[in-house]
């Protein structure tokens, strides 16, 4: 499971405010009036139930003629395809008797409410479809008959369709049945003295000896990002990466295959940051062999790829991508080896790493490089994901001599730090890659730095600050394990900076991993307790097993991820509806159970 700490997407508040201070200095005013906070829609950030809905999808058959129909709800008029009209497809399993598309800019915040029109049908699918601006409009949700819309997901040319199923958007080709059952190939290769799987997708149609080559993305996170299969994150959800290029390739000429670097838990800090000099926070879990990695992904497997499949070599048509501590090495990659890498996709990038000056000394060598890689930065909502640290390595990039042309920042507020997310910013990376540009953003723009982000990390700054003490009832969280008599109960937190230390010392939790931190039974009763973090959004109670025992085939059981708020929990005690029952994992987590109801109340009650 990937560590779900947005401490791995967050600095400390002092590094952020430093960071602001700099990179706001002497900026001049922009035709963009609209910060990114108040550039977007009212879409909101999904619900617990939203995010493990994730179960797998069914799909329907359907007649040539059908699948005809829906096709060519996609295929747009000839004086279009060179324009900047196109076609939002949505195939709909829920068969919704309306739908509109609200398009919308995340960064002037520019929106348009379109009405879809229904185009086709099958026995268990409407298909919607409607037209908009792609040099207008970079991200869309639907309003349709549930009770809440959907998450915005990306608007431009690069994706065919998306398949509307039990709330949630996936990439898909309109005209052909969704297909989420991803097939790959598993290498084997040694790293450090251990295995290292690598994961490679290619297109149904692969060619291995077609004359046009293929362009090939590496992928950091591959058991999870690559394919539900594998090993899904926390969310349940992959990236869909292969959906996503067939899509992509059912409307474009690029073609491309991927390759999924294995970063496991156990190895996944070691791996994903690299020696830059001293971390900015102090203790944490990792021996910084990001650059080791990087050199081994150069020099091992980016030459066995080349060597055995139809691809080209050259850096343009190479691309290295991931999420979180995965940005991170993404963008450390592509910038320490451009003569391989010309694309880095750092999404939610963990960028806290190291301080300002560090950064600084790392990068100003590298801005007289000629090729330098074009920098595709993504980040979500200030405090549950990176979207200050994606503005402001975009911004001192820029100030510090960057080329304009090379670098790109999309910034989404509601988004989360989890897989669903970054799926849905994929079609933006893809077009980064091929076309280095995302449709209605600019490139080389100085985001500017908004009141409502200073005002938030000096808020987090006061919240999480702590004083040593004694602790009392009210500084505890607590477990009720009468009804579901785990042997052992652990409690796993997420959040921003300070998620991570206890709330009434300054002793960090950083060492903890799935399944967390193991709970104080309370005497002979069935009540367990831990001190309660002073900056966790989100908290998973579970039984204990962990991911080496689940590949060994011992069942585990969880909540689901159930929001935590520090000024209401921590006093309170938590407690599964045994009356609902727990809803099975996917692919090697189909042995892990969560149970997606609960109720907390006083502990002193």
């Amino acid at each position: 499971m990937r560590v779900k700490h947005i401490i791995s997407g967050f600095m400390s508040a002092a590094l952020l405010l430093s960071l602001m201070t700099a990179c706001s200095g002497g900026q001049k005013a922009s035709d963009h009036q609209e910060s990114p906070a108040s550039a977007v829609s009212g879409q909101s950030a999904a619900s617990e139930s939203e995010k493990s809905n994730v179960s797998g999808q069914s799909t329907a058959s359907e007649s040539e003629k059908s699948n005809a129909s829906e096709q060519s709800a996609q295929e747009q008029p000839e004086e279009q395809k060179s324009g900047k009209m196109y076609t939002l497809t949505i195939r709909d399993s829920g068969k919704s008797d309306k739908m509109t598309a609200q398009f919308i800019n995340t960064m002037s915040g520019a929106n348009e409410a379109v009405p879809m029109t229904k185009t086709d049908e099958g026995t268990d699918y409407f298909i919607y479809s409607c037209q908009a601006d792609t040099s207008k409009y970079n991200m869309v949700h639907l309003d349709y008959s549930a009770e809440k819309p959907t998450l915005d997901v990306a608007f431009n040319k690069y994706v065919s369709g998306w398949y509307l199923s039990e709330g949630l958007l996936r990439p898909y080709v309109a005209g052909k049945e969704p297909d989420y059952n991803t097939k790959f190939e598993t290498k084997i290769f040694q790293f450090d003295g251990y295995d290292k799987n690598v994961y490679i997708w290619t297109p149904d149609d692969y060619d291995p000896a077609s004359a046009e080559k293929y362009s090939t993305i590496y992928l950091f996170d591959g058991q999870s990002d690559l394919a539900d299969s594998i090993m899904p994150d926390d969310d349940g959800e992959s990236w869909h990466i292969g959906e996503h290029i067939t899509s992509m390739m059912s409307l474009t000429d690029n073609k491309a295959i991927v390759v999924g670097i294995e970063t496991v838990e156990d190895t996944r800090y070691n791996e994903l940051i690299p020696d830059l000099g001293e971390l900015s926070i102090k203790n944490y879990p990792t021996t910084k062999r990001g650059g080791a990695f990087a050199q081994f992904l150069c020099d091992t497997v980016v030459p066995y790829i080349q060597n055995n499949y139809n691809v080209r070599t050259d850096a343009e048509h190479t691309a290295v991508t991931g999420s979180s501590l995965g940005g991170l090495e993404a963008f450390y990659t592509a910038m320490e080896h451009p003569d391989t890498f010309g694309t880095a996709g750092a999404l939610s990038p963990s960028f806290w790493a190291y301080d300002l000056n560090t950064w600084t000394q790392w990068l100003l060598p590298k801005m007289s490089g000629k090729n330098l890689p074009y920098i595709y930065l993504y980040g979500g909502d200030y405090a549950l994901d990176s979207g200050a640290l994606a503005i402001l390595m975009n911004n001192g990039l820029l100030q510090s001599g960057y080329p304009k042309d090379r670098i790109v920042c999309s910034v989404y507020q509601p988004g989360e730090h989890l897989n669903v997310y970054w799926q849905n910013m994929l079609p933006e990376f893809l077009q980064a890659m091929f076309e280095r540009k995302v449709s209605a953003l600019e490139n080389g723009f100085v985001v500017p730095v908004s009141q409502e982000m200073q005002k938030m990390i000096k808020n987090y700054q006061q919240e999480t600050s702590v004083t040593e003490r004694e602790p009392t009832d009210k500084d505890y969280v607590y477990y009720d394990n009468s009804e579901t008599k785990w042997e052992k109960v652990c409690a796993y937190w997420w959040g921003p900076y300070g998620a991570s230390t206890t709330k009434i010392t300054s002793n960090e939790y950083y060492d903890h991993k799935w399944p967390g931190i193991e709970m104080e039974r309370i005497g002979d009763t069935d009540i367990y307790r831990v001190v309660a973090p002073s900056g966790a959004v989100g908290i998973i109670f579970d039984n204990g097993v962990g991911d080496d025992e689940l590949a060994e085939g011992t069942e585990a059981y969880q909540t689901g991820d159930i929001t935590y708020d520090k000024k209401i929990h921590p006093g309170q005690v938590y407690k599964i509806d045994m009356t609902q029952k727990p809803k099975a994992g996917t692919g090697i987590e189909k042995i892990k159970y969560k149970y997606p109801v609960g109720t907390w109340s006083d502990y002193n009650s």
